[in-house]
């Protein structure tokens, strides 16, 4: 559950097995509010109302991608927050939209873990 409209990590994933495991994975790792959605046009209308400290994406979808997402929350009021991208391959135009890692599927669970841990740990310090 977000608190005062916040959340700790937002995922978009438009492949539920991927969600499933993610919440498997972090639910029992960590007490963070966590967000899964299944679209990029969902996180967005979400981020209208809501802020996050972590993004973590998936970048190809029908409609609206990652990338697309990310650009588009950064022009705005909600760019304050760390953008991590979920590929199977694609990785032009990442680090031009903000994101600061990429993790490549499949991907390590360790390394991700990790990351968002040391993500969450930095952006409480200064968000």
């Amino acid at each position: 559950m977000a608190t005062n409209n916040m959340y700790d990590l937002i995922i978009v994933d438009d492949d539920q097995d991927t969600l499933d495991y993610l919440k498997h994975m972090l639910g029992r790792a960590r007490d963070w509010s966590v967000q899964y959605l299944t679209s990029c046009e969902e996180a967005y209308d979400l981020l209208q109302d809501h802020k996050t400290r972590v993004l973590l994406t998936d970048i190809e979808f029908p409609g609206m991608s990652g990338v697309d997402l990310i650009t588009k929350l950064r022009s705005g009021d909600n760019g304050g927050f760390v953008a991590f991208a979920m590929t199977g391959g694609r990785v032009q135009g990442l680090s031009e939209a903000g994101v600061q890692h990429v993790f490549t599927k499949p991907f390590c669970p360790k390394d991700m873990l990790g990351q968002l841990t040391k993500a969450l740990n930095e952006s409480r310090v200064i968000g």
